[in-house]
């Protein structure tokens, strides 16, 4: 018996809701972290927030079908996470 294809519309949607949050919370704390540590991108906040927006446009990109694009995204993201893993450590 064969599964169909996740509902990437909603994983979208998902995605974009993570987005903000991340990006609300870079945009609370990121300042005062990046004071705090000397380092610009917030000890690896701004890395997670670029990687979930990466995660948003990959989940888009699947739902319309194009999953080369979607993957790129995915990819990207992924790198982004690992930076930002590797600063938080």
């Amino acid at each position: 018996m064969s599964q169909g294809l996740p509902d990437f519309a909603a994983m979208a949607e998902d995605a974009e809701r993570v987005e903000r949050k991340a990006r609300a919370l870079y945009e609370e704390h990121g300042p005062t972290i990046a004071q705090v540590t000397g380092d610009p991108g917030a000890d690896g906040l701004l890395d997670f927030v670029t990687a979930t927006a990466l995660g948003t446009e990959a989940c888009h990109a699947w739902a319309r079908g194009d999953f080369e694009t979607g993957n790129d995204f995915l990819e990207r993201a992924n790198g982004y996470l690992d930076s930002a893993r590797k600063a938080g450590e």
